[in-house]
């Protein structure tokens, strides 16, 4: 049996040195990016920094005050340095909803792409892994973080991931949102956010 290796990050794809680096050390690495629509993609990454402590104003107040949320849905300007050192036959494109509406059928395009045999997924892989939620106390959350980063550093990067994954630690640290708490999009702001991210989509699609 053929071992194959793999790392995931969320960063790489916005990184012109990793894009270097790889392609320098693996030139023969096949590459994998999941898409999700970019407006959907910076209102779940603001809720994310909510959840996280980063973000306290409302969705339009944070996008005044922090570009990156919106950078990180420019997919074309990003991906076209990959295209362009590794070739597009390298790189599998998944998409964020398709994952979200029918995970084996997602799951099943990875396994094809890596030339593996299908591996058998159980209903808690098949779930949501780790929804949006808001910290039961932030001092907590934060001290939960720094221990996190602190794993990693000393090498426990598995135990770090259990820890991460744990629904018993998110439970501690997090509770779900309600009909009455959970924040929203402005209307006008989708509006304005699907128009800005249009001439993106369109070179996406090229």
């Amino acid at each position: 049996d053929a071992l194959i290796v793999g790392e995931i990050s969320h960063s790489y794809l916005y990184s012109a040195d990793a894009c270097k680096r790889i392609a320098e050390l693996g030139p023969d690495t096949k590459l994998m990016v999941c898409l999700r629509e970019p407006v959907d993609r910076a209102f779940s990454a603001y809720l994310d920094g909510v959840k996280n402590g980063k973000y306290s104003g409302t969705f339009e107040e944070e996008l005044e005050r922090s570009r990156e949320i919106l950078e990180r849905g420019m997919y074309a300007k990003y991906l076209t340095p990959w295209v362009e050192r590794f070739g597009r036959q390298r790189l599998h494109a998944g998409v964020f909803d398709e994952l979200g509406e029918d995970p084996e059928r997602f799951a099943g395009r990875v396994f094809e792409f890596l030339g593996l045999s299908p591996i058998p997924l159980t209903p808690r892989e098949l779930g949501r892994m780790m929804p949006a939620a808001l910290p039961r106390l932030k001092p907590v959350m934060k001290l939960a973080k720094k221990g996190s980063r602190l794993l990693e550093q000393l090498g426990f990067r598995r135990l770090r991931g259990r820890f991460k994954t744990s629904r018993y630690i998110r439970h501690l640290l997090y509770r779900p949102y309600t009909e009455q708490n959970r924040p929203v999009m402005q209307p006008a702001t989708r509006q304005a956010l699907q128009e800005l991210f249009r001439p993106e989509i369109l070179r996406l699609d090229e």
